[in-house]
């Protein structure tokens, strides 16, 4: 998988001095591609309204329901190409803050792991 460097808290363009960009390629960005697609909230896409996670729609809800929330997350994960299987994934809502913690593990292509942990919090 390749792509384009993004900041790590940002999620811009990380561009050098020069103001050039930087590419990624195999784990680096395959990690950077599933932070983005589980971020990338439905609505948000001109182009598309249905693309995106539902997070105001099935997800940040009172009444949600947790293995449907985890299905969805699952499945943004798993929806990026390099990702061949998605072993691990826990979610904590806090209804009252609206944010949701994920824990996850996708195994890739190329045999890498990726961890949730490798992004720091990531919070919803």
């Amino acid at each position: 998988m390749r792509g384009i460097l993004l900041g790590l808290e940002s999620h811009d363009l990380d561009l050098d001095a020069s103001g050039r960009f930087s590419g990624v390629a195999g784990d680096p960005a395959t990690r950077q591609e599933i932070k983005t697609r589980v971020l990338f909230q439905q609505g948000e896409s001109f182009t598309d309204q249905r693309e995106g996670t539902p997070f105001f729609q099935e997800i940040l809800i009172k009444g949600y329901d947790i293995a449907r929330v985890k299905a969805i997350l699952r499945r943004a994960i798993a929806s990026v190409p390099a990702v061949v299987d998605v072993p691990i994934l826990e979610v904590a809502v806090d209804p009252e803050t609206r944010r949701a913690g994920v824990n996850f593990e996708a195994r890739t292509i190329d045999g890498g792991v990726i961890r949730s942990a490798d992004f720091g919090t990531l919070i919803v």
